[in-house]
């Protein structure tokens, strides 16, 4: 399972680079990563690039539910990437970049299953695609409306007025991403799988989520210096 972070208020390349890196390291196999997507970017046409329908299931993408995660991990030699912050991850705010979201519990419950290790990445400077772009609840509710999940409130706010398609626009930033630890959740609890509590999920995502945080501190002081290098 390949875990990473998301870049706040920003249309997901973070998300599309680098399933499209990793897929050109196994050569464009069909086995090689399937993407689990949030229902936010299937169900709403705005959040497909461009409007080109059904975008992510075409470019091998599938919707995050539970079952179809859980039988594309039931399959031999099956890589899944996945975003543990989900939506809130997508629309965090640009003050709140780099801050690691509540993480859900289904790659856990997922890993501990499979006893499948969880590789996680840091994904540095794709928070600068849509840089001081904030998050309103006011303007969201009134997005929400007409199809769309949020709407930044920044520079490109005011651009999307003159040419609605710079909604997908990103700046050039340097995108970096960085392996961090291997993970292994089915080794930090002495229980099976179907004895394990929800409340015992949340506690081992929460251990799984600073182990993360602390790995994107490092790989951003490393590598986020110039993110327009």
């Amino acid at each position: 399972i390949f875990a990473t972070n998301h870049s706040g208020m920003a249309f997901p390349w973070d998300g599309i680079i680098f399933a499209q890196g990793i897929l050109n390291r196994f050569k464009f196999s069909k086995d090689s990563v399937r993407a689990l997507v949030t229902p936010m970017l299937t169900d709403f046409l705005y959040m497909s690039p461009y409007l080109i329908r059904n975008i992510w299931e075409n470019v091998g993408c599938t919707e995050a539910t539970y079952k179809n995660f859980d039988t594309l991990m039931f399959k031999n030699n099956q890589n899944v990437l996945i975003y543990p912050e989900g939506a809130a991850g997508i629309s965090k705010g640009f003050n709140r970049r780099y801050q690691l979201q509540e993480f859900k519990t289904s790659f856990i419950r997922m890993s501990i299953k499979y006893k499948t290790d969880i590789v996680s990445f840091s994904t540095i400077n794709a928070e600068y695609n849509n840089p001081f772009s904030y998050k309103s609840k006011k303007i969201n509710d009134l997005v929400n409306k007409i199809g769309i999940p949020f709407l930044p409130v920044g520079i490109t706010t005011l651009l999307t007025l003159v040419q609605p398609w710079f909604f997908y626009f990103a700046f050039p930033s340097k995108i970096t991403f960085v392996m961090g630890k291997r993970i292994k959740p089915y080794e930090m609890i002495d229980k099976p799988y179907h004895e394990i509590t929800h409340k015992e999920y949340k506690e081992l995502a929460e251990k799984v989520r600073l182990i993360m945080q602390e790995d994107l501190k490092e790989a951003r002081r490393k590598y986020g210096k110039k993110p327009y290098k």
